[in-house]
């Protein structure tokens, strides 16, 4: 189970690559300049999740498709996930 962290809104092609690359046991995590990201579908095929902290930073509703997880939960994530890429 691979772990995606995502700093940035990914383009057309990215997008493409990341559809081919994930499976639904991996996981997508929003970071950065991607946490916009948690008002929309999630466009891949992988789990998505947000830091809580990033939800209330921007306002706190995210799109359902968006798992709003705790820092505790992203650790597990890090230790449990491997290859962990971050984009």
């Amino acid at each position: 189970m691979a772990l995606l962290t995502l700093t940035a809104v990914p383009g057309e092609a990215q997008r493409e690559l990341f559809e081919l690359w994930l499976q639904a046991g991996d996981v997508i995590l929003l970071r950065e300049d991607a946490r916009p990201m948690m008002w929309q579908p999630n466009p891949t095929p992988a789990r998505g999740c947000i830091r809580q902290a990033d939800t209330d930073a921007l306002g706190g509703q995210c799109h359902p498709d968006w798992a709003v997880i705790s820092d505790q939960e992203w650790a597990d994530l890090i230790a449990e996930h491997q290859p962990q890429l971050t984009w």
